[in-house]
Formats: C-alpha cells, structure tokens, sequence
C-alpha cells in the first residue's frame, strides 16, 4: 500500500512537467568582428576614462562630482543591495530557526479528564492553563537546481548593478567633460570678445572724429557705433553663458555652491587651457568594445538574470522534498511546561506537491519566457545603436580633427597678416585704423579656431561617451 501512495504521488508529480512549453529564446545578435592594422595596439579602459585626458583641472572636477552625484551615490547602494540579496540567497532553501509558543486559559464543562502527568485532575467546571513552546527548522533539498539558479541570478543582478554604476559613471563625466568645454569655450570667447569691443570702441572714436571734421558720412558712424554695442551685449551673454555653465556642473554635483569646483573652474580659465592638446583620433575601433560596453554588458546580466529565473520557475513544476525538525514542550499547565516530561522531539522528511497550482505556475513561467525575450530584444536594438552611435562620433570626430587642420592654416595667415600691417604701422606705412580692422579680422580667424579646437574636443568626448570609455591606438 506505501508502495503505491509513493508511486502514485511521484507520478502525479512529474505530471505536472507534462504540457510545458519551453521557452523559444530570440536570437541574440553579435557584431561582425573589426579587425585593425597589426601596427597598431588598442588601449581601453572603461573605468575612470577621464584619468587618461591631461588636463588636470578637469580630472579633478570629475573626481569631485562622483564623489558627490546623487545617481551615482543610488548606483553604489544598489551595489550592496544587491550584495545582501546574493549573501541571503545563497541559504535561502534553509528556513530560520523559528521558535513560537502559545497559551491559554480554558474551562472544561461536563467532562472528566484523569491524567498521569504531574498535574491536578482536571474536573468539571475547573479552569486549566494550556501551553505551547516549540522550535523548528526545514531545509529543503536543491534536487532541481532552483535555488543553485536563484543564487546565479542573484550573482548576475550584482554584476548588472555594477554595470549600471559604471554606466552612470561613464555618462555624469561625460556630461561634466562637456560643460568644462563649454566653460572654457565661453572664457576664451569672453577675452576675444573684450578685445574685439576695445577695437569697436577705437574704431567708433576714429569715426566721432572724421565726422567731426567733415571727412565722413553719419553712416560710418552709426556703423561703428553698432559694432561697438553689439560687442558689449555678446559679452554680457557670455558672461550670463559662463554662470549657466557652472551652475550646470554644480546640479550634477547636488550642490547650490561650490568653492572648491569655482576654484577648479578659475584655474582652468587662467591656464590658457587648449582643448584639444595630445587627443588622438584612432583610425578604427574595435567591435568587441561596444559589445563591453557597460549599458550592452548590463543587458546582457539582464538576459543571463532571466535565464537563471526561468530555471527556478520551472523548478516549482516538480515535488519539493525537505527535511524538518522540531522540538515542542507542552503541558496543561505553564509552571511545569518546560518538562522533561513535556518534550516532543522529531525530525523527517517533509513532501510538497504541486498538483493543484500547476496552471499558476505555468502562467508564471510564460511570463518570465516573454521577459526574456524582452530583454534580448531590448539587448539587440540598443546593440545596433551602439554600433551606430560609435562609428557616428568616430566619423565625427575625423572631421572635427580635419576642420581644425584647416582652420589652423586660415589661423596663422591672419597672423601673419597682422604682424605685417603692425609692421607698417610702425613705419608709417598704413594707419591705427587700418591696424586695427587687420587685427579685428585676426580676431575672428582666432574665434574661428578656438571654436574648431573645441569642437575636436567635444566630438573626442562624444566618442568616449559612445565607448563608455577611454580608447586609443598605440603603435606597438
């Protein structure tokens, strides 16, 4: 007879596993290898990228924006979180050892009760005091692999959440690498911009004068006079620009003041700081860096995470065999409830049957399936931007470096230029005024390259963003 209740009971059992349909994984894609010249060595490095720029101004208002952004703070608590969640699940099939006890004051009526336990008979209409004390633990036996696969998803969720810190990492230097840029852009500006306006106002005195005396027209006057106001507000607007840019940087340090980022930021503007000094445009870049991408790596402990889960959901469709053991203490009455004479020791194997929640189960596994697929999907589409993104800001940043080139040519002409008409300045050859107009165009050919060097370095960031990381190519 025990033969059969076990027979019939594993057998029900393993029915339960018949008619589930497994799980139709959607491809993962992979990117076609990209294979560089052998003369050349890559270097990357997706932590702390920003070390590798030379600048140290901007090292250290990176540094000091981790150190205080509040993405950043919640990426390195959901870290140990997901730390704690890893430590429990490795015991999570051995329940806590619970203890529980109960009392309580009870009238028996119309009964005669005679015992042999060290207590007064209980008689009619007489109250007795029954009481309960126990302690118990279970551990349930890992036949299926469920909780070797809560323990695996629980290591990939970890690994996901150190993933999405570097990712935040990554982004807010990124973001703080771009408003140094911009700032300093703005600076640069604001002194070509003053001396611009010195020469305006030059120029419309120049121009009061001929006026004054009858050799020239009110036009030339008026014009000058524009070109000096016009000079002033674009300083003003810097100079507002400037503000905005830093208060930009104090948002993303979680700060309304800041001494020591506005010191960061005044020596950074007295250094005369270029831009674009030592950055090098690679020729290529390698496809296996975009699949370690920290944000394409995170998808990928998604789908490693979903896949450990759909395990231990399927896991639930077989019997669960544990082992208890427990130990009580009870008595009819509470002074002589912890008793030798009370104690109920026992220790077996306990039996779970799903046999009437198995559609339940089914549902839960379905829906686990179809986030797997999500997630690989999700994985494939953001795989394929990445891609994208990267040989956009490579491309980018090739032109970028191609204008500088250019720009510094048009740059060193009007130098020239300039040096020349001071030449002849000096000996009397042409005038203050046309002195002045030459050095006015010098000026705009140095705006104009001030503004390429800034836009190789915001492309160079763009790229490293794309990355997630620092990358170069180093010859071997």
């Amino acid at each position: 007879m025990k033969k059969t209740i076990l027979i019939t009971t594993l057998a029900l059992s393993f029915a339960g596993c018949i008619g589930v349909e497994e799980t139709k994984e959607e491809p993962v894609k992979t990117l076609v290898q990209i294979n560089g010249p052998q003369v050349k060595s890559p270097v990357f490095r997706s932590v702390n990228w920003w070390q590798e720029m030379r600048d140290s101004n901007l090292r250290e208002l990176i540094k000091e924006v981790l150190k205080n952004n509040a993405d950043f703070k919640v990426a390195q608590l959901n870290i140990q979180k997901a730390a704690a969640t890893l430590a429990s699940s490795r015991h999570a099939n051995l329940s806590s050892f619970d203890i529980s006890g109960s009392g309580a004051k009870t009238r028996l009526l119309k009964t005669y009760a005679d015992t042999d336990l060290p207590v007064k008979d209980v008689e009619m209409s007489k109250d007795a005091m029954l009481g309960m004390i126990g302690m118990k633990a279970e551990y349930t036996l890992d036949l299926w692999g469920k909780y070797k696969a809560l323990t695996k998803q629980a290591e990939y969720t970890k690994l996901g959440t150190e993933m999405q810190k570097n990712w935040i990492a990554s982004n807010v230097s990124a973001s703080v690498a771009e408003l140094y840029g911009k700032y300093i852009l703005a600076s640069q500006q604001e002194k070509i911009i003053a001396e611009k306006m010195d020469i305006a106002s030059k120029a419309a005195s120049f121009q009061q004068t001929l006026y004054n005396t009858g050799l020239a027209d009110k036009a030339n006057l008026l014009e000058a006079q524009i070109e000096r106001n016009n000079a002033e507000k674009a300083l003003k607007s810097i100079r507002n620009n400037k503000e905005t840019i830093k208060n930009s940087i104090l948002v993303l340090n979680g700060t309304i003041r800041s001494d020591y980022i506005t010191t960061l930021l005044r020596n950074a503007e007295n250094s005369n700081v270029n831009l674009a000094d030592g950055l090098r445009v690679p020729n290529y870049i390698d496809s296996d860096l975009i699949v370690n991408r920290p944000d394409i790596s995170y998808y990928l402990t998604l789908i490693n995470a979903q896949r450990e889960f759909l395990k231990s959901v399927k896991a639930d469709f077989y019997p669960r065999f544990s082992i208890v053991g427990q130990v009580q203490y009870q008595a009819l009455d509470v002074d002589s409830l912890v008793n030798a004479n009370s104690t109920m020791l026992g220790i077996g194997p306990s039996l779970y049957l799903p046999l009437f929640n198995r559609s339940q189960l089914k549902s839960k596994y379905k829906i686990a399936g179809i986030d797997l697929n999500r997630f690989i999907t999700e994985y494939n589409s953001n795989l394929i931007k990445a891609y994208l993104d990267v040989n956009n800001s490579l491309n980018a940043l090739k032109v970028a470096k191609n204008n500088l080139n250019l720009e510094k040519k048009s740059y060193n002409n009007a130098k020239e230029n300039l040096e020349n008409n001071r030449l002849l300045k000096k000996i009397g050859r042409t005038s203050e005024y046309n002195y002045l107009m030459s050095k006015n165009d010098y000026l705009d050919d140095e705006t104009n390259m001030i503004q390429a060097d800034y836009d190789l370095y915001i492309n160079y960031v763009n790229l490293m963003k794309s990355l997630g990381g620092y990358y170069n190519e180093e010859v071997k």
